[in-house]
């Protein structure tokens, strides 16, 4: 039967299916059901690419040890990193939720022995490596999407391999200064909305709102029904 589970719930019960793979425990055939039959991943995929459908597919073959859909896997990433728009790749929704992605990718292609997605996840890494800044010799991403205020994995930590200028759609850095390009993935709420100039100073985002928690994102339920439908209206507009 299928369910139409999202949001919290199903990246609770991601998290959850994620560690007993990972410790090698047996996934029930409820649970493989629920991974199977979630109708809001099957539509999401087409409307709203996100961090949630990549880590459901990846789950989906990986509970059922097979790489059926490792063609969707890479379509999301097409849509997640602009590459119609960008030779590189920047994920859409920010630093933040490329980590929350990542972990179940990298799983998904050491486990599968996928050259292809571990060369997205490299390329990825290394354009928000090129495109960081640094804050007490520490590097932290471009400020754009939503993003926590935290600092690059320590294994991309090399300043060496920042570059001064670069354009990483939808981030185009001079310097100092971030131009970030107003973008979507479909009705994802994660992406960055509007064109915004970021300065840095003295290490830190002037003027940029660093992301707290989805809970936190919007007033009350009717700004997010308020986004959401702005959203649609530009989809509709282009």
């Amino acid at each position: 039967m299928f369910n139409f589970q999202h949001g919290f719930s199903l990246a609770n019960f991601q998290d959850s299916i994620f560690s007993k793979i990972i410790e090698n425990k047996e996934i029930s055939k409820s649970e493989k059901q629920r991974i199977y039959d979630n109708l809001w991943v099957k539509i999401a995929f087409f409307i709203a690419p996100n961090n949630l459908v990549v880590r459901h597919l990846c789950l989906h073959d990986l509970a059922s040890k097979s790489k059926d859909h490792l063609q969707m896997i890479e379509i999301q990433l097409e849509a997640l990193t602009y590459k119609l728009q960008s030779k590189n790749g920047l994920w859409a929704e920010g630093y933040s939720y490329w980590l929350y992605t990542k972990r179940f990718l990298k799983f998904y292609a050491d486990f599968f022995g996928s050259e292809v997605l571990n060369k997205y996840i490299q390329n990825i890494d290394k354009s928000f490596c090129q495109s960081a800044y640094l804050r007490q010799s520490i590097l932290y991403p471009a400020p754009f999407g939503d993003l926590r205020d935290i600092p690059l994995e320590d294994d991309l930590q090399n300043p060496q391999l920042v570059e001064k200028f670069c354009n990483f759609f939808p981030v185009n850095k001079s310097s100092d200064t971030y131009f970030i390009s107003g973008s979507f993935s479909g009705l994802n709420t994660h992406t960055q909305r509007d064109n915004i100039n970021i300065i840095i100073e003295n290490g830190y985002p002037k003027n940029f709102k660093f992301y707290l928690g989805y809970d936190k994102k919007y007033k009350n339920k009717f700004h997010e029904i308020c986004d959401i439908i702005s959203l649609i209206w530009r989809l509709l507009l282009e």
